[in-house]
Formats: structure tokens, C-alpha cells, sequence
């Protein structure tokens, strides 16, 4: 997909991978070995394991951060994510 991407957008664009169930690490630790970006959450994907469900979206978080640090991966700060997806952020929203 990533190959595909490139050949029809050069490198205009922004590439988001996610797993879902049972293999979601997997999905995203390879999508971050090809330099994609990833997401995971709750919304996506309850259990840790069969039976073991995650206790927050930030244990997820944790958890790739520790993968990604392993295998020397860049992880974006929140404030380069906000500025790359063009977010504001918690404390700049008006509502």
C-alpha cells in the first residue's frame, strides 16, 4: 500500500496504519518499521490479549512507545502530531 501510495502521490501525503482485534501491535509495529504513521486506541481495539483487555487508550500508547523506542523508531510529540493534522489541542479548544 505505502509502495502504491508513492508511485501514484510521490511523497504528498500522509500514510495513518491501524490494526484492529488481536494483531494491532503487529500492524503497527510494522507500519512504523515502513515509516508510516500509526493510531491505536480503545475505539479500535479492546484486548491486550484473549481476555486481557486494556485498561486505557494511554496503556496502548505506552506500549507502542516502548516498541518504537526499542527498535529506535521516531515517535512524534503531540504538539508535532497537532501541528501535522492540524489540530489544536485540549487547552485551545473553544467549546
Amino acid at each position: 500500500m505505502k509502495r502504491s501510495a508513492e508511485e501514484v502521490l510521490g511523497s504528498d501525503y500522509e500514510l495513518y496504519l491501524q490494526g484492529t482485534e488481536y494483531n494491532n501491535m503487529q500492524t503497527v509495529t510494522y507500519s512504523g518499521m515502513l515509516g508510516c504513521n500509526v493510531r491505536v486506541g480503545q475505539e479500535d481495539n479492546l484486548f491486550d490479549a484473549r481476555g486481557v483487555p486494556y485498561k486505557s487508550n494511554a496503556e496502548q500508547v505506552q506500549k507502542v512507545r516502548q516498541i518504537f523506542d526499542a527498535l529506535c523508531i521516531d515517535i512524534a510529540t503531540p504538539e508535532e502530531a497537532r501541528k501535522r493534522l492540524g489540530t489544536k489541542g485540549k487547552k485551545n479548544q473553544k467549546f
